[in-house]
């Protein structure tokens, strides 16, 4: 008998999602709000394969613009802007990664 591979997933109320201001982490795929100004932010990425995309999202949770797409890990760190508060950025990495906004991250907030 063959295996069928099967996904399960639901759907979160918006509020039930992490907000940020200065720095997230995480693990693989999220859905997060910053309530931050605009600024200049710093993602990493150590996973050894798979590549980093950083999406801002509309108000349906639609990708409305790419921010960040690194083919590669990015362990270094890579700078994508993000947009005045609030805003819904989907972060899809495999494996763990870390955000950071402002002086600790080599984001630096950004004046209107």
């Amino acid at each position: 008998m063959d295996r069928i591979p099967f996904w399960e997933t639901w759907l979160e109320p918006v509020r039930g999602c992490r907000e940020f201001s200065t720095s997230i982490s995480g693990d693989g795929w999220d859905v997060i709000r910053y309530t931050g100004g605009r600024a200049t932010a710093r993602i990493t990425h150590g996973g050894r394969k798979g590549e980093s995309v950083v999406d801002r999202l509309d108000h349906r949770f639609h990708a409305a613009q790419r921010l960040l797409h690194a083919h590669r890990p990015v362990p270094g760190g890579a700078s994508l802007p993000l947009p005045p508060k609030p805003a819904w950025p989907g972060v899809r990495c495999d494996g763990a990664w870390t955000l950071v906004v402002g002086p600790d991250g080599a984001g630096q907030p950004v004046s209107a």
